[in-house]
């Protein structure tokens, strides 16, 4: 306790007894970590843990402090003389699912800037009920004063983009087949050849077209522009007669790439997520890379918009 000064303890005995006061120096009867505070879980063992452990609402704990009066026969001290500790948490069934043929795990203490791999098992506590136990060999002196601890455990790291949820929203998309792609002549542009009908009859133009995403067999192509396509119009297949009518639409989700100065939506695949962020993949063939700027509200701006940094 801050104050026991043991050069003076000598001197302290001294002028008690002038006082008429009995002072005695107590030891303890084994080494180990000294810790003033004292509750009703000491001899707490596993095999005892119910639910009802974890209701703090009737925890109490009593710390001995200097000037305090103790009553005769309670505890002022106890003394922790093992490095090893445990923490027993109530597991739910998603919980059972997820980490219940996990032998180790690692958790992140809040608050403490602190993380630990312990030795994990599961077990049934008084009242039938699931439990989780981490068992540690280090750190105990940075718990030895807690009952009870709040920690998050780290689940496989997601490697990717971390994004703010604001920035995303979502687009509908038309798809068509992967195998009617081309290219138009001379041009690299990849698009679709369309059919077109005048009073001359029926020819095929070839349409520049962007693609935003590829699943499974199909490309999904911007909807409801002037220059590109729209419900009911054919495309045909290169080398071929076979025709596929556009129609077929799905929604992706997205962000507003602004590298141009105007807003393209480009396509993500969320890895993680949290209230405040995504994490997406990165680098994907139509998503984003690393030091791309996107909109912060998707809500703010349409596609196209021109945006001024």
């Amino acid at each position: 306790m801050e104050y026991m000064n043991f050069n003076a303890l000598d001197n302290l005995g001294g002028m008690m007894d002038q006082a008429g006061i009995n002072f005695e120096q107590v030891k303890a009867d084994r080494a180990g970590i000294v810790s003033y505070g004292v509750d009703s879980y000491e001899g707490l063992q596993p095999s005892g843990v119910s639910d009802a452990v974890f209701n703090r609402s009737n925890y109490t704990k009593t710390i001995t402090k200097s000037g305090k009066l103790i009553e005769k026969g309670s505890p002022v001290y106890k003394v922790i003389t093992s490095d090893l500790w445990s923490i027993v948490f109530p597991m739910e069934e998603e919980d059972t699912k997820s980490y219940g043929d996990k032998t180790n795990l690692t958790v992140e203490f809040s608050g403490k800037d602190l993380k630990a791999t312990g030795s994990f098992s599961v077990f049934s506590g008084t009242d039938g009920k699931t439990f989780g136990k981490l068992d540690f060999d280090k750190y105990m002196i940075q718990f030895a004063s807690d009952r009870y601890v709040d920690f998050e455990i780290v689940s496989d790291r997601v490697d990717g983009l971390k994004i703010p949820v604001t920035s995303v929203t979502k687009k509908d998309f038309y798809l068509v087949p992967m195998d009617y792609v081309t290219q138009g002549g001379d041009s690299q542009s990849t698009g679709f050849n369309k059919e077109v009908y005048s009073g001359s009859g029926t020819s095929v133009v070839f349409v520049p077209t962007e693609i935003y995403y590829s699943e499974g067999d199909n490309y999904y192509i911007e909807m409801g522009t002037e220059d590109g396509f729209k419900a009911g119009d054919y495309i045909v297949k290169p080398n071929s007669t076979e025709r596929y009518q556009i129609g077929t639409s799905a929604s992706l989700q997205g962000v507003y790439n602004i590298n141009k100065g105007y807003a393209v939506f480009k396509q993500i695949d969320v890895q993680a997520s949290n209230d405040e962020y995504y994490t997406v993949k990165k680098n994907m063939t139509y998503g984003l890379a690393v030091y791309d700027h996107i909109v912060l509200k998707a809500e703010t701006v349409s596609e196209g918009e021109l945006i001024y940094q």
